[in-house]
């Protein structure tokens, strides 16, 4: 794991990276809420024998365990999720932290510490 702060040329040389993994993140999300919903909405009596919601389950499992996997690669490079705003990671900096933000796809640098997510 990283763990000096990176400088302003260090960071930006990130920002792909950074880009793709957010991607990645917000995808995963995305796709295990809409599979909780779809197993949440299955009716027992539908499916007796549980197959769709095994199916669901296995599917559930595998974007959880990459989203973690994820999570791991961002802290091996030092990073975090933002703990207060979860579309956001942020990394060490030279002067503070520098962030990148899912929503607007900005990332920009920032003198005070934020609280982060391990």
């Amino acid at each position: 794991m990283i763990k000096k702060p990176y400088s302003k040329q260090d960071a930006e040389r990130l920002l792909p990276l950074m880009i793709a993994i957010g991607h990645e993140l917000d995808e995963r999300s995305t796709v295990i809420a809409q599979l909780e919903a779809r197993l949440s909405s299955l009716p027992s009596a539908h499916d007796p024998q549980g197959k769709e919601a095994a199916g669901i389950v296995s599917e559930l499992s595998a974007h959880r365990r990459e989203l973690r996997y994820t999570e791991s690669e961002l802290s091996r490079l030092g990073c975090s999720i933002d703990a207060d705003q979860p579309l956001r990671i942020v990394c060490p900096a030279n002067i503070g932290v520098w962030a990148y933000d899912l929503t607007s796809g900005r990332a920009h640098s920032e003198t005070k510490p934020n609280k982060r997510r391990s």
